[in-house]
């Protein structure tokens, strides 16, 4: 919202402006990803019939991702001589206020309804990176055994036993900059 104060407004009222600004050049995002997956296991007899499985699964994933050609909002305010009233609160209402740009190194006082210098443009371009990380572990263990007892019917089959557990740990943590909140989209 361009306030009605602003000198480079000349309809008088506040103004709510959407702009792509093409001044910080093409978006592009840059995204690695690496997963790595080991599984070891054993099996065999323990005694009379009764076996036993185990194996045991790591793993994790990883992914690195950068977006450019995007904007911090909060500098890109400052380059148009705008703050918030309560900037505790991001719907707060702005107010033309030069001295914000003006204190802050590196910023350009602009206006919006022009394109940016390029100085202007460096001072308000952003990068983003952002970093996901997920790890798998996994422990199985069954012991069965097929022929425990026979059913004493005629026709009747073997009966068997089979007892299972697993342990299962998940972890995962998603990182992105600080800023993310104040970039435009």
């Amino acid at each position: 919202m361009i306030p009605a104060n602003a000198p480079y407004n000349t309809f008088g009222e506040d103004v709510l402006m959407y702009k792509r600004y093409g001044e910080w050049g093409n978006r592009r995002t840059e995204t690695a990803t690496d997963t790595y997956t080991a599984i070891a296991g054993a099996k065999g007899e323990i005694i009379h019939g009764w076996m036993y499985d185990l194996s045991y699964t790591y793993g994790w994933n990883q992914v690195m991702s950068q977006m450019s050609g995007v904007g911090n909002y909060a500098k890109l305010l400052q380059s148009y001589g705008l703050e918030q009233v309560d900037p505790t609160d991001s719907n707060s209402a702005l107010v033309y206020n030069p001295s914000v740009c003006q204190a802050s190194s590196g910023c350009v006082l602009s206006d919006p309804f022009k394109p940016l210098s390029s100085a202007a443009a460096a001072y308000s371009n952003y990068t983003s990176h952002d970093h996901y990380y997920y790890q798998l572990r996994d422990l199985n263990l069954r012991i069965h055994n097929n022929h425990v007892a026979t059913m004493p019917w005629k026709g009747g089959g073997d009966v068997g036993f089979a007892l299972g557990m697993e342990h299962r740990g998940e972890q995962l943590s998603y990182h992105l900059m600080p800023l993310w909140r104040l970039v435009i989209r």
